[in-house]
């Protein structure tokens, strides 16, 4: 067919296919499989899938024990929350990774949660593709650090994802030393550490949680201001310009204690209007605020273990053999199993919500960030 069609054509038609089926067609012939494989093509494919509403996912995670498994989801974001396809997660680690956030494709995982192994990876599950990434380059000989923040983002100008690594240290004497910065470029496949502009905040701790807007990273971040008070802000990380940069907080909610604080997305729910929620007892269903009905999804796993956020299949990293990318990119051994579409559990639970959740979502403004307080 690509021998009558001219290459805008064939570009055209292509673009609007799943990543599923384009992982077939590089097989076609070795023009099909240099243009699909392409970074032009691949980003107009992203732009196409990300503005077609039809297409969008949620990627949901959690874990089981015996055996110790992470399992990952991807479920329609309409009205039939249908199940698009499953995977197991390919990395080993002693318990489960956390989920830096999502973009474009991209899952940004850290081995953090029990001990810093200082493992990070950027997995595309749709195409099988990964990077881990090198250890950071900052030297920690000097300080203990008692934690490490990361962010996950995209620069539009230069077509580059990034990972963001802020460490914070111990005090030592009356003071507690500034925190190092570090970015990782995955064009260049490297970590810099930047020095100039570093936020004199903390961030809150074993919770924190960001969240990937507009070309930059949010957090909750917080000084102590004296007598066992806080002040917190909207820290925010541009990774175009890679500066810093604060939001404040209304009156009734800075010197909140910043361990009640998160920053999410407004929408990161079903396209129906449902909530998504991890309870106590390890499942994870849904929430209807209106009719207050709560569903069970047949998804079980261990407490805390739950991730849920939109998603988008793209082809980001299947260019890797190209050249372009510096970074090593690997295929993982395990193939994603694409189900059929099955019925929603219809099953509702008698519980309440304040009691038996892990969290429950106040909506303290209605702009594109919401702050959540965990119960």
């Amino acid at each position: 067919m690509s021998d009558y069609l001219p290459e805008e054509v064939l570009i055209e038609i292509l673009s609007r296919f799943p990543v599923k089926s384009l992982l077939r067609f590089i097989c076609v012939s070795k023009p099909w499989r240099s243009l699909i494989t392409s970074p032009s093509f691949i980003n107009t494919h992203l732009n196409k899938s990300t503005n077609n509403t039809l297409t969008h996912l949620l990627l949901l995670r959690y874990t089981c024990l015996n055996p110790n498994q992470e399992h990952y989801l991807l479920r329609f974001d309409n009205k039939t929350f249908n199940r698009y396809a499953q995977f197991t997660s390919p990395f080993k680690t002693h318990f489960y990774f956390r989920v830096v956030g999502t973009c474009n494709g991209l899952v940004c995982l850290s081995d953090d949660l029990f001990g810093d192994k200082h493992n990070i990876i950027l997995w595309n599950p749709m195409i099988r593709r990964y990077v881990a990434l090198p250890k950071p380059s900052l030297s920690l000989d000097s300080y203990i650090p008692y934690m490490s923040v990361l962010g996950f983002g995209f620069d539009l100008r230069t077509n580059d994802y990034k990972v963001v690594r802020i460490s914070h240290f111990e005090r030592r004497k009356n003071a507690i030393p500034l925190p190092k910065v570090e970015v990782y470029s995955l064009k260049t496949g490297s970590w810099k550490a930047l020095t100039c502009g570093v936020p004199s905040y903390n961030m809150v701790e074993y919770f924190w949680e960001h969240v990937f807007l507009s070309g930059f990273a949010h957090w909750i971040a917080y000084k102590r201001v004296g007598d066992g008070k806080f002040h917190n802000v909207i820290l925010s990380f541009g990774f175009g310009d890679e500066l810093f940069h604060e939001i404040e907080l209304p009156e009734t909610v800075a010197p909140t204690f910043p361990l009640q604080l998160g920053v999410h997305l407004v929408g990161t729910m079903i396209a129906s209007g449902e909530l998504l929620m991890g309870t106590r007892g390890g499942d994870m269903v849904s929430y209807q605020p209106e009719s207050k009905r709560i569903e069970k999804h047949g998804l079980r796993g261990v407490k805390g273990s739950f991730y849920a956020s939109p998603y988008v299949g793209s082809l980001v990293l299947l260019d890797g053999s190209n050249g372009d990318l510096q970074g090593k990119v690997n295929t993982d051994p395990v193939l994603p199993k694409v189900t059929n579409e099955e019925e929603a559990d219809e099953s509702t639970l008698e519980i309440a919500l304040k009691r038996n959740f892990l969290f429950a979502a106040s909506y303290i403004t209605g702009s594109l960030l919401e702050f959540v307080l965990w119960n």
